[in-house]
């Protein structure tokens, strides 16, 4: 079961991540803005880094909420803070999103999850629906370091 999950996922980021696709981004006007993803499947986290580091951006990971904040307390340069809303771990997305916006109100964040109904979104965040196209994505960064 874990072969076909790890062999559909592979699909399904070798559909999403192609060289093709990471040319359309160019790169970010911002001077190399740093983004923080959270994301505790591995792949998916992986495309996400690589997705922003494609736009131009400086991306930092974290596998889950805890370790998000960590890094926050860490990094005084984060700009914006892309997280899934279902994580493992002491907390989820979405609390981890109310607590940046408490602690770090300048921070810009991005929430995706595949089942968005009935999410208390901090004021300000932004959403999108997975599965994401990273050009949607690329083009939120965008619109939030440069205004465009």
């Amino acid at each position: 079961m874990l072969a076909m999950r790890s062999l559909a996922m592979g699909h399904l980021l070798s559909a999403i991540v192609t060289p093709k696709t990471h040319a359309r981004y160019g790169k970010a006007t911002a001077g190399g803005a740093v983004v923080l993803i959270v994301e505790d499947e591995a792949l998916i986290r992986m495309n996400a880094v690589q997705m922003v580091e494609d736009a131009g951006y400086t991306a930092l990971e974290a596998a889950n909420a805890d370790d998000a904040v960590v890094i926050l307390k860490r990094r005084q340069d984060v700009g914006a803070v892309f997280t899934d809303v279902n994580m493992s771990g002491t907390r989820s997305g979405l609390r981890l999103a109310h607590a940046i916006h408490r602690r770090w109100p300048p921070i810009h964040l991005i929430v995706t999850s595949g089942c968005p109904d009935g999410l208390d979104m901090p004021s300000g965040a932004h959403f999108i629906h997975k599965p994401y196209e990273n050009a949607r994505v690329v083009a939120l960064l965008h619109e939030l370091f440069d205004g465009d």
